[in-house]
């Protein structure tokens, strides 16, 4: 009814978005589709980012709500919005009883975007490890322009509210949580514990503070990061579930 389809037989979550084939691709169609696109757990972001990417350099062309976009960003457009899959949505195997439950929080941010993802993982008591992406957040960037480092503290923020708001919603035990991130520079912003910033870098560590603790942020390479993928986009096929 609001949009997401369920394969019984698979398990799996798919999207349908209407009016995809389309090739008269204005600006009001453009917000149209991506209106239409319910996913109120935000697992298929790194999908919907780009689209509202071309969007905004739609907007940033200045062409009308009636005016078919130029044919690069129509071509662009038709291929995200055709992308849509489906997505296995089991999250606790029925063979994982009796196990323990972790959250790990990913973010990352780039000059067009910036997001965090949450995954849970599970480990039976045979040791035998289960992962599952359970949500994501994620912005476009403003067009008037934002530095990068402001971004990135940015991302930091959405992983610490998609900690409290995860835990908030699950009703399962959960260890503490880890917070993975590739950016030195808010590592040391949030680990800092006597350095001033300024206001706009210090109301928002002061906000990942009040929800998170030092010692559970921690680094990953660029390489490893899945938030990667929010802050630049994917297709489905690139786009990792589990």
């Amino acid at each position: 009814m609001l949009g997401i389809k369920w394969d019984v037989e698979n398990d799996c979550l798919f999207f349908v978005s209407k009016g995809a084939q389309t090739q008269n691709v204005t600006r009001q169609v453009m917000l149209s589709q991506l209106a239409s696109t319910y996913d109120p757990l935000c697992i298929i972001l790194p999908i919907i980012v780009p689209a509202k990417i071309l969007f905004q350099e739609a907007t940033r062309l200045k062409i009308s709500w009636d005016e078919i976009i130029p044919r690069s960003l129509c071509q662009k457009w038709l291929k995200l919005i055709a992308s849509l899959n489906e997505i296995p949505r089991c999250v606790f195997p029925l063979e994982l009883n009796c196990c323990t439950s972790e959250l790990h929080h990913f973010c990352d941010a780039s000059e067009v975007a910036f997001g965090a993802c949450t995954y849970i993982r599970t480990i039976n008591q045979d040791g035998k490890v289960h992962v599952a992406l359970l949500s994501s957040k994620a912005r476009v960037a403003p067009i008037r322009g934002i530095t990068i480092p402001r971004l990135e503290v940015s991302a930091a923020v959405e992983a610490a509210k998609l900690d409290a708001v995860v835990r908030r919603e699950l009703d399962i035990p959960l260890l503490k949580s880890n917070f993975w991130y590739d950016s030195t520079i808010v590592l040391a912003y949030i680990q800092n514990e006597t350095g001033r910033f300024r206001t706009f870098v210090a109301n928002r560590v002061t906000l990942i503070r009040q929800v998170s603790e030092a010692n559970q942020w921690h680094h990953v390479s660029g390489e490893d990061n899945p938030a990667d993928l929010l802050s630049r986009g994917c297709f489905v096929d690139n786009l990792p579930v589990s």
